[in-house]
Formats: structure tokens, sequence, C-alpha cells
């Protein structure tokens, strides 16, 4: 028996590397992907999962601000033309 990435749901895989329960979870999982703008390794995405759960936010969130404190360690607010470039208003 497997786990499904998308619903969690057990099942019994019919191909050795299957990871959906079926093509409706396998499709709502990769259009979440498309989505999100992040292509993230399943261990990363476990330990954002799990920090997330820990401080009652969304992974989405949880995301958000791991990239910004990676992104800006001191602490100031980050300008969208420090991401972007100097023509962004």
């Amino acid at each position: 028996m497997q786990k499904c990435k998308q619903c969690g749901a057990l099942f019994k895989p019919a191909r050795l590397k299957q990871r959906f329960c079926g093509a409706a979870c396998r499709i709502k999982f990769h259009n979440k992907e498309k989505r999100s703008g992040l292509m993230l390794t399943e261990k990363l995405r476990e330990r954002i999962r799990d920090l997330a759960a820990h401080h009652e936010v969304s992974e989405n969130e949880m995301a958000c601000r791991i990239l910004h404190q990676a992104l800006n360690p001191d602490g100031m607010p980050i300008e969208d033309s420090e991401i972007y470039g100097k023509d962004v208003k």
C-alpha cells in the first residue's frame, strides 16, 4: 500500500512509481504545483509542511516567511524595486 501525494488516501499502486490514487488527484496536484511557481523537493516540501503545522499557518505562508528571511536576514522590508529592478513602481 502507498499513500497518495495529493489526498493522503492509501492505495495499491498499479505501477512501481505511481504516486497518486487516481487521475483526479494527479491532475489536482500538478495544477497546484503550476500555480505555486515553485518547484520544491519532496523533503523541503515536507519540512515546510511540518513548520506550517507547528506555527499554525498555511504552507504557502510558511514558504513566504522562509523566503523572506533568506532574502532579507536583517529583517528590513524588501522594496519591489530590489526584487524586480529599479523600473518597477
